[in-house]
């Protein structure tokens, strides 16, 4: 039971570009993509990874903070019912990726090569959170 998903936040640290970490919902799947256009929509800390990261977690946790379960923080991707969402700081752009391509993605592996660039969709954060928010919604909601 649930409704797991992932949100995948990019590092904007220099030497290790394209490594991150992950946010884990377990029942907040089937809005986890609207949950990050409201954290991006804040417009704050966008080229921050550490602090974007915090602003996002917060969004997606709401007034679930401090429970035992229903959401996490991981290295690695966890259970996952919906397209990952993958959050590109150095680029500002936000994309998704399905299931498959990040479970055979190597995280942090290969640091020349940044996770947006595997997404089958991408947009910038501006047009995510202006007029292509209903089609990156949709997008997710139909991958």
């Amino acid at each position: 039971m649930g409704d797991r998903a992932n949100v995948f936040v990019t590092s904007d640290h220099p030497t290790k570009p394209g490594c991150g970490v992950f946010i884990y919902t377990h029942w907040g799947g089937d809005h986890l993509a609207e949950d990050v256009l409201t954290a991006l929509a804040k417009e704050w800390r966008w080229g921050d990874s550490a602090y974007l990261t915090r602003i996002i977690y917060d969004t997606v946790v709401g007034e679930e903070a401090g429970k035992e379960t229903g959401y996490g923080i991981s290295p690695g991707i966890c259970d996952n019912e919906h397209p990952i969402v993958v959050v590109d700081t150095c680029h500002q752009e936000v994309g998704l990726m399905t299931e498959e391509t990040a479970h055979s993605f190597e995280w942090c592996a290969r640091p020349l090569t940044v996770p947006i660039l595997e997404c089958f969709y991408r947009i910038s954060f501006q047009d995510a959170i202006g007029d292509q928010r209903e089609a990156f919604l949709t997008a997710y909601e139909h991958a």
